[in-house]
């Protein structure tokens, strides 16, 4: 994947070489979404649960799979201060 002229990676896992990306001055995206715990994708799995059958997907054990990610606060409150930074430059 080649980014957009001026676009800069913040951050890669190694998963993921553009976890976050900075694409201009007040533009930010991330491949994340720290913003979730387990009750919020619960309910979002068994919201899907039909198309995630047809998809060929076993929904309970997906649902038995989720859990809780501590280090998401972190990483979301580590990427704001990294914002604020570039935005107090």
């Amino acid at each position: 994947m080649e980014l957009p002229p001026g676009a800069q990676v913040l951050a890669r896992s190694a998963l993921e070489p553009f976890a976050a990306l900075r694409f201009a001055e007040h533009v930010y995206g991330v491949q994340f979404h720290p913003e979730v715990d387990a009750e919020v994708m619960l309910h979002y799995a068994n919201a899907r649960r039909q198309l995630l059958v047809e998809e060929g997907f076993d929904h309970d054990a997906l649902c038995n799979a989720v859990k809780d990610t501590p280090d998401s606060a972190a990483i979301l409150n580590r990427f704001a201060r990294r914002v604020t930074e570039l935005e107090t430059r």
